[in-house]
């Protein structure tokens, strides 16, 4: 089991997504196998022994956990068979995530997406309710178990309809708004709103029935509509941020190059670009026809004495190993594509022509802005 920073404990890989279980999963797990143990079950299955209460219970749990990871599969598989990556599924104290490699990019995509979890959890509530149902009357302790398990993912199903991000709903919503109004920031909007207003109900109810009851465990509604919130802007800025990254093209970014012949000395490249105007990156030219690449990093390898005596094409980058990149591609894909490979550079061409460079820097310093105004 290896950890993760960000998601936390590496479980598994199923359909080659890999599943990680955050920490705080362990607190929610525990708590849950408690209120199970001490109050729902001997309310389900009355006259049994202690040790079969806490027994079910862990077993409840597990199996509604396992639960929640096939609903994020349902969202996970759908997003794999419109050719979106995922990168991960973790399980969390509220639930579970699946992280996606990219935006959804037409609302059609994102309607199936949604809705595949809240259908997974119908079609588990319906298992587990039909098993029940026939095996009640033989094995009472068994179906009335089985009955609670279906309950739970009933509960995750309509729970995760109400139309508000970060929600299965929300997003359905927006796949509706988007879809009938074109405007993608417009229906973002709306579902984030709907999420916010979804999580201060909770925090009301939360409040509300801890007071009338006098039971602080109604306090758990509190925290979860406080999540909801945290994600519904999360999510709004999140969306703003894609659709800004998707409108900047690498053409509007791109360092441009500037060519040099292959037996020019680094110490003239030095004094004539670099020096005097400041140019960092080079296309190496062989008889016109370009053959290598020179960065900064190629130059302050070699040591300074040997500048006037070495010819650039004995430090140039061979430009076949160098990646390329459509001038028309968009800085949100940029983006993914330096996260995927781990490349530093990549050449911009538009016409089989090589245009310019774009680095790992460059892409951070536009982010960077573009993130500060949203």
């Amino acid at each position: 089991m290896s950890m993760n920073p960000l998601s936390g404990f590496r479980l598994c890989k199923i359909f080659g997504i890999p599943i990680y279980v955050n920490p705080t999963w362990f607190l929610v797990f525990a708590l849950i196998v408690y209120s199970l143990a001490s109050d729902r079950l001997p309310e389900f299955i009355p006259g049994s022994s202690n040790l079969f209460y806490w027994l079910a219970a862990i077993v409840c749990t597990l199996l509604f956990f396992l639960s929640l990871t096939a609903h994020e599969l349902g969202h996970s598989l759908v997003s794999k068979s419109f050719g979106i990556p995922v990168r991960s599924i973790t399980l969390h104290m509220f639930g579970g995530i699946a992280q996606l490699g990219s935006e959804v990019r037409r609302a059609r995509e994102e309607f199936w997406i949604a809705i595949a979890g809240p259908i997974v959890s119908f079609a588990l509530f319906l298992t587990f309710w039909g098993l029940s149902d026939i095996i009640t009357s033989s094995m009472p302790a068994i179906g009335s178990f089985l009955s609670l398990l279906a309950l739970l993912n009933i509960g995750v199903a309509v729970f995760n309809l109400f139309p508000g991000f970060p929600l299965d709903g929300g997003r359905i919503l927006r796949s509706i708004v988007w879809g009938i109004s074109g405007n993608y920031i417009r229906a973002t909007r709306i579902s984030a709103l709907g999420g916010q207003l979804f999580g201060y109900l909770l925090i009301a109810a939360g409040v509300i029935f801890a007071i009338l009851d006098r039971y602080l465990g109604y306090l758990w509604m509190v925290l979860l509509g406080a999540f909801i919130i945290i994600l519904a802007r999360q999510s709004y800025r999140q969306s703003l941020t894609y659709h800004k990254l998707s409108n900047i093209k690498l053409a509007d970014v791109y360092i441009p190059l500037v060519h040099v012949e292959e037996d020019t000395l680094v110490s003239d490249l030095f004094t004539d670009y670099i020096r005097s105007s400041g140019r960092q990156f080079f296309i190496v030219d062989f008889h016109g026809e370009p053959v290598g690449l020179l960065t900064p990093y190629e130059i302050l390898r070699l040591p300074q004495p040997f500048w006037h005596i070495t010819p650039v094409r004995s430090i140039m980058i061979n430009l076949a190993s160098v990646g390329r990149l459509p001038a028309d591609l968009s800085l949100f894909d940029a983006i993914n594509l330096f996260e995927r490979t781990g490349h530093n550079l990549f050449l911009v061409i538009d016409d089989d022509r090589i245009e310019g460079i774009v680095t790992r820097d460059t892409v951070v310093h536009v982010l960077g802005r573009t993130t500060s105004r949203v």
